[in-house]
């Protein structure tokens, strides 16, 4: 184990050095439905992925549709 790995603990150097690309630098999220990780920017800003949005959505409409 070199000195980095030792300050930094294994964990946090082996994720450093997975890579340096942009994908590993955008900003991601969490799902606030099923706590998946996000990575699309449409999806951080919603707080919610796709199938999750979409579930969210049938649920409301259902709900309109009970309350009428």
């Amino acid at each position: 184990m070199t000195e980095k790995e030792k300050l930094l603990g294994a964990e946090q150097s082996s994720e450093s050095t997975t890579g340096n690309s942009l994908a590993d630098r955008r900003p991601t999220g969490k799902c606030i439905r099923c706590g998946r990780r996000l990575t699309r920017p449409s999806s951080v800003d919603r707080r919610m992925g796709p199938v999750c949005a979409a579930k969210a959505m049938a649920e409301l409409a259902e709900c309109g549709a009970n309350a009428s």
